[in-house]
């Protein structure tokens, strides 16, 4: 991992989130874009050319620059950059593939409630349609020496290798295995450890089958159940962004908070 891409709209939940991704650079020995998307005031029929947009754009930019004095670390290159953008999604989208960014790191943001994190925000959009990984930590989280990394595994052919890579060196970097579980009915594990050591070549992972009837809520007990630290998916099946707030059974993740989720696309 060569670059890694960090949103922050200057809240507190992005900049735990901002405090991560410097960390996993640190780590890697990996470049950082600090990136801030603003939206530009409007004229109004009472001011209509009041606004002086390059000065707006300048207090975005000095901004950001602040906060990368605040993030700054020895041996972390951090680069600035801003942008105007009526979408967050699009402007993110574009910048991370036109870089060839590697990883990019938000937060979950909204209130301390699961429920109103995710659902129709910036964040759930990149975690569901990015090109590129995206890791979406929540408030508060830490990179500590040794995290516990799942994959929620769903059994087909993974196409896109370079991502399953970055996942096996995040698991070499962070001191640790990959606990990786599929959801079934019924137990076949053989099978899929098989086929998943083709994409996985790594001796440090595990598989294990979640005996559940339904896919969303087996990916839930087995995080909880397993106190894991960070859930990587490939989100193309799940319909689990959608429900995972939703569901009566995750009312006690939903008031203790979330984990972060890491997207491969493939």
């Amino acid at each position: 991992m060569k670059t890694i891409l960090i949103t922050s709209d200057f809240s507190e939940n992005s900049i735990d989130a901002a405090h991560a991704g410097i960390e996993l650079a640190r780590l890697f020995h990996a470049k950082v874009i600090l990136m801030h998307v603003y939206s530009l005031p409007l004229p109004t029929t009472e001011f209509p050319e009041m606004i002086d947009f390059s000065a707006y754009e300048g207090i975005k930019k000095a901004q950001l620059e602040q906060l990368k004095k605040k993030l700054s670390v020895p041996d972390v290159e951090i680069e600035t950059f801003t942008a105007p953008g009526m979408s967050f999604y699009e402007e993110v989208q574009h910048y991370a593939e036109h870089r060839q960014i590697d990883l990019i790191v938000l937060g979950l943001t909204g209130s301390s409630r699961m429920s109103e994190i995710l659902l129709g925000s910036n964040t759930m959009s990149l975690l569901a349609h990015a090109s590129v990984p995206v890791l979406a930590i929540p408030k508060g989280f830490s990179i500590k020496d040794k995290l516990n990394i799942a994959f929620a595994y769903d059994g087909q052919k993974i196409e896109n290798q370079k991502n399953m890579d970055l996942l096996r060196e995040m698991a070499l970097k962070l001191n640790t295995k990959i606990h990786a579980f599929h959801v079934a009915k019924e137990k076949h594990d053989q099978v899929l450890y098989e086929r998943l050591k083709s994409h996985l070549p790594f001796e440090r992972f595990t598989l294990e089958t979640e005996i559940n009837d339904h896919t969303d809520p087996g990916i839930l007990e087995y995080v909880t159940n397993n106190k894991i630290d960070i859930l990587a998916l490939i989100p193309r099946k799940y319909k689990f962004f959608d429900r995972l707030f939703h569901e009566s059974h995750t009312r006690e993740i939903a008031e203790a908070g979330s984990i972060p989720i890491l997207a491969l696309p493939d």
